[in-house]
């Protein structure tokens, strides 16, 4: 179920591509491989002495560092320019409303998202959903989303409850979803398919409580240098500044994709985390879905 905010819960998101920003992407590239949380020790102030090569430059620098594949250090706080890319695509999870014996649903970290595909699926009779022993609604679709995120249905195992007409006679099933809780920073952009022009939310957890979180928004790049043997990365697009934690590690940010954003795949990630180039892939997994793509759904 949607949390109380009002975050759109059906849109089906099978084929991935891109999501926002209002700014002009910078023209750098500096060389950023990761974040990492640890903070570079103050240089003194009577002895100046030059920011070390493998060290990001601010971001209106125009410094161009040499290509790779190594982790840097980032200091603490600070967004990276660049970021290994990865598009890691999202799965859906089929439920049999005519069977008793259903497919297992991998289980998800909070904040989560799954997207149930409906089978058999009549396009003339909707299909009844429940959350548990929540109120029930219906879809058209023949995919829905179930959310489980901060204000709304937390971790823990649910049962999504499916029924329609089909033929004639009334049919439903159950299926089983676990929901893991937040050890350590996880994320979800919802929509994942956030058309130019609209809105989108980001939902965090497993952070530390009553923490101020940075936030950047960053864009498929096609002709980076950044990272050795690579030609695409995500670089920062736009500062979504920073976000509150609660008394339990979670926070919320809506932010919008301009009408004219190019349509490619997109990453909203704060500093202090390990994004390796070596296996970007598994390395966002382990973040939850902070990638979505900005496209028509």
């Amino acid at each position: 179920m949607p949390p109380d905010e009002g975050a759109p819960v059906c849109t089906p998101q099978d084929n991935p591509s891109p999501t926002e920003v209002s700014s002009t992407p910078p023209t750098d590239t500096p060389v950023v491989v990761a974040i990492d949380t640890s903070t570079p020790a103050p240089v003194p102030t009577d002895t100046p002495t030059p920011a070390p090569s493998d060290t990001p430059a601010p971001l209106s620098a125009t410094a161009t560092p040499s290509p790779t594949s190594g982790s840097k250090p980032v200091p603490g706080g600070t967004l990276a320019r660049q970021l290994p890319f990865e598009n890691p695509g999202d799965r859906s999870c089929d439920m049999l409303i005519d069977s008793a014996d259903q497919p297992v649903c991998d289980p998800q970290t909070f904040p989560a998202v799954f997207n149930i595909q409906f089978s058999p699926w009549s396009s003339t009779a909707p299909v009844t959903v429940q959350v548990d022993t929540r109120k029930s609604e219906t879809t058209s679709a023949m995919s829905w989303d179930f959310l489980s995120v901060p204000g709304g249905v937390g971790p823990g195992m649910h049962t999504i409850t499916a029924s329609e007409t089909w033929s004639g006679r009334l049919i439903s099933a159950k299926l089983q979803l676990g929901v893991l809780a937040a050890t350590s920073p996880h994320f979800l952009v919802y929509p994942r398919t956030v058309a130019p022009g609209s809105n989108a939310q980001v939902w965090l957890a497993g952070f530390p409580a009553n923490t101020d979180v940075p936030l950047g928004l960053y864009r498929e790049r096609f002709d980076c240098n950044a990272f050795a043997q690579r030609s695409e990365c995500y670089e920062l697009a736009r500062d979504l500044g920073s976000v509150t934690t609660a008394g339990d590690g979670t926070a919320r940010r809506m932010f919008s994709i301009a009408a004219n954003e190019p349509r490619t795949a997109y990453l909203v990630v704060s500093p202090g985390l390990r994004i390796t180039p070596q296996n970007t892939a598994n390395a966002l997994r382990a973040l939850g879905k902070p990638w979505f793509v900005v496209d028509v759904p």
